[in-house]
C-alpha cells in the first residue's frame, strides 16, 4: 500500500463517517431512487404524480358538492318556512334564492298582501334565523348579507322543492 492510502485510511474524519451507518443507508436509498427513476422513467413518475393530484382534486370536489347539497337543502327549508309563515301561502312565488359565501341565503319572492295585491318581498336566512321586511333590523341584515354581493343562485332548486 502506498503511504497516501494508509494516511487516508487512518484519517479520523473517515473513521467517524464509516462509523455512522445512517449515511450508508441514506446513500443506498439515494442510489435506489436514482435506479428506480432510470428504470421506470421520469415520464411515468410524472404521470403517477398527476394521477395522485387529480384524485385529490376529485375528492375535494366531492366534498364541495356534498357541502353544496347541504346548503341547498338548508336554503329550501328556509323558503318553505317563509311560505308557511305567510297569510296566503298559495300566493308565494319565488323569484330568486341565492346562497352567499357567508352561508346566508337571500330570497326575493312575490306574495299577496292583506289587500289582495301582489307585492315583491325579500328575506334573509342566516344562522337559522329568517329576517323579512316586517322583521326589525331586516334592512341592516339585507345590506350586510345580500345587497350588491354575489352568491350561488339556486332558484331552480327552490322552485322544484317548495311548490
Amino acid at each position: 500500500m502506498s503511504k497516501m492510502a494508509v494516511l487516508m485510511l487512518g484519517d479520523r474524519r473517515f473513521e467517524r463517517w464509516r462509523m455512522q451507518p445512517v449515511w450508508w443507508a441514506l446513500g443506498a436509498v439515494a442510489i435506489a431512487v436514482a435506479a428506480f427513476v432510470v428504470m421506470v422513467g421520469p415520464t411515468k413518475i410524472g404521470q403517477w404524480i398527476l394521477q395522485g393530484r387529480q384524485a385529490l382534486v376529485a375528492d375535494e370536489n366531492k366534498s364541495s358538492e356534498a357541502m353544496d347539497e347541504k346548503q341547498i337543502v338548508h336554503a329550501v327549508e328556509g323558503a318553505k318556512s317563509i311560505k308557511q309563515a305567510m297569510k296566503s301561502p298559495d300566493s308565494f312565488k319565488l323569484e330568486s334564492m341565492t346562497i352567499m359565501p357567508s352561508g346566508a341565503v337571500c330570497y326575493v319572492y312575490l306574495a299577496k298582501n292583506e289587500f289582495g295585491g301582489v307585492v315583491k318581498a325579500a328575506a334573509v336566512f342566516f344562522k337559522d334565523e329568517i329576517a323579512t321586511l316586517e322583521t326589525q333590523g331586516f334592512d341592516l341584515r339585507w345590506k350586510d348579507e345580500c345587497q350588491g354581493k354575489k352568491g350561488k343562485d339556486v332558484t331552480g332548486f327552490g322552485e322544484l322543492m317548495v311548490y
